[in-house]
């Protein structure tokens, strides 16, 4: 399974608190650079050619790849009240498009960008 990152709101004494619904599409509304997909996420597996979807649940969001200029859908809403999206390559770089979009929803809903394995960044 690949690295995942997580934009979650944390408590240090009972641990994970959801972020509602209605936070994080302000949230994507007031960020820059994102906007709110729209539909199921649909993918080819090209060695089989079986047709995958993934439901959207409401909050998943697409992010402008600025080389491209192409809208990618990129973070995953969870019903649990989090997002989650692959670390792409480069992502340990403050600087990296994906970290600073991260970041700037993070802060919108009082949150943080935590990976898989706790750690956070700033």
């Amino acid at each position: 399974m690949a690295y995942e990152i997580h934009i979650r709101r944390l408590d240090g004494e009972r641990g994970r608190l959801p972020i509602p619904l209605e936070a994080w599409l302000a949230a994507v509304q007031a960020v820059p650079n994102v906007r709110l997909a729209s539909g199921d996420a649909v993918a080819q597996n090209t060695a089989t050619s079986e047709v995958i979807r993934i439901r959207d649940v409401g909050g998943n969001v697409e992010v402008i790849d600025p080389a491209r200029q192409t809208w990618d859908r990129a973070l995953r809403w969870s019903a649990g009240g989090y997002a989650s999206f692959r670390a792409p390559q480069g992502f340990e770089n403050s600087d990296h498009p994906m970290r600073i979009v991260a970041r700037e929803l993070a802060e919108a809903v009082g949150a943080v960008v935590v990976g898989d394995e706790g750690e956070t960044y700033p």
